[in-house]
């Protein structure tokens, strides 16, 4: 190993990729046999004195302001490769800054993007979807943008695998600048007001590149603006592969505004389909049919605030299946709800999903967009199971 401690020399005109120039001679150390706990060393300095000596295996490296130091492996410290000693810190962003989440990969391109504050200094609006054209306007799920967009800002490689590939090279890895396995494309709000044009040197956008798979579990990796390629857990890029940015709220009314609530279902009970109706008459809730049914109003306005924002834990993709269970006469809860002034909310609570931590469920409120989802098991559970979670 050699240490030179008058530096580099500085020339701004040379190659960036360059070498650079060592000043001086440097102070030689090199590392012999291992014997017990102790290794072998010889010191040449820069005056070509040598001096043999042994060191610990282990030494403690202290740095500066800790009240103790860590134990370190000579020999491996030593050893490392050149790549290991570069920079893990990736250029991140905060999400608070980002205005466009790009995902595309084979072929097919997600786009999202934040509406502009309605005034200086308020909140930005909510995240809508640019791309795939079908899905244009329509909203995104805030919560999912976040989660990837903070996921993504903190990510620091695992392992730098080339430092300097060439387009061969980024092909095997998966990260041809043409067309990688995924890229992912965070764009950034210009500094000052909104609607002004940002100025020449404005950092505005993050770009990803994702790769194949590694021997070892991650997947290569390369963020543009460095040219070396590094790893990230494969996990990563399964969030991005994988995101559905759909906005998972699938129900959305005002329970002020509901006058009534029909649900038909529970046929394990009593082998057929049991039909209760309730309507609101003031402030409280009674029963239509059947008109002896003792309704406990708290648990109907319970009912309707776990329906009123619903949000789905995942969309099913493709069309109903038998085994969804969604009508009732299969199992399933259909649930309406009747508003002045609105044809009505229809819902179903189907059979299990997940392994019974889920139900299946379908809408006709547009906010699901027609699809099949799945919601939390455990907040329907007792309604669905049987009438009598609505008695008094």
């Amino acid at each position: 190993m050699k240490v030179w401690t008058d530096a580099a020399e500085s020339d701004p005109k040379a190659d960036p990729k360059a070498e650079p120039k060592l000043k001086g001679n440097p102070t030689t150390l090199r590392f012999g046999k291992k014997e017990g706990d102790s290794v072998y060393v010889r010191r040449v300095l820069p005056t070509g004195q040598e001096t043999d000596f042994i060191l610990p295996e282990t030494v403690a490296v202290k740095s500066a302001g800790a009240p103790t130091g860590t134990p370190t492996n000579v020999l491996a410290a030593v050893a490392r490769h050149r790549l290991d000693l570069l920079d893990p810190e990736l250029k991140s962003f905060s999400e608070f800054q980002v205005s466009r989440l790009t995902i595309t990969k084979g072929g097919q391109t997600a786009e999202v993007t934040r509406a502009e504050a309605s005034s200086p200094g308020s909140p930005a609006g909510g995240w809508k979807y640019a791309q795939p054209e079908p899905m244009k306007g329509k909203d995104a799920d805030p919560t999912e943008v976040s989660g990837l967009l903070v996921l993504l800002g903190s990510q620091r490689a695992v392992r730098f695998i080339d430092e300097q590939p060439d387009e061969k090279k980024l092909a095997e890895y998966g990260l041809d600048p043409k067309g990688p396995v995924m890229r992912v494309s965070v764009g950034l709000r210009p500094p000052g007001p909104a609607g002004t044009p940002p100025p020449p040197d404005a950092d505005q956008e993050r770009v990803y590149d994702f790769g194949k798979d590694t021997p070892d579990g991650h997947v290569y990796a390369r963020q543009q603006g460095r040219t070396a390629v590094f790893t990230l857990p494969r996990d990563v890029f399964n969030r991005f592969a994988n995101a559905d940015l759909r906005d998972k709220t699938v129900v959305k009314f005002d329970v002020a505004k509901v006058r009534g609530l029909r649900m038909r279902g529970w046929f394990a009970v009593n082998n057929f389909v049991t039909t209760l109706e309730f309507e609101k008459k003031g402030s409280e809730w009674v029963a239509k049919a059947p008109a002896d049914f003792k309704v406990d109003p708290s648990k109907v306005n319970e009912f309707l605030g776990q329906l009123s924002n619903l949000r789905a834990k995942a969309f099913v993709p493709g069309p109903q299946k038998p085994e969804y269970a969604l009508p009732p006469e299969q199992g399933g809860l259909e649930v309406t709800v009747l508003m002045e002034g609105h044809p009505g909310i229809a819902l179903n609570i189907g059979g299990p999903a997940d392994g019974g931590a889920s139900f299946y469920g379908w809408t006709n409120d547009p906010a699901a967009g027609g699809s099949v989802f799945t919601v939390a098991a455990d907040r329907f559970k007792p309604f669905k199971e049987r009438p009598a979670a609505f008695a008094k």
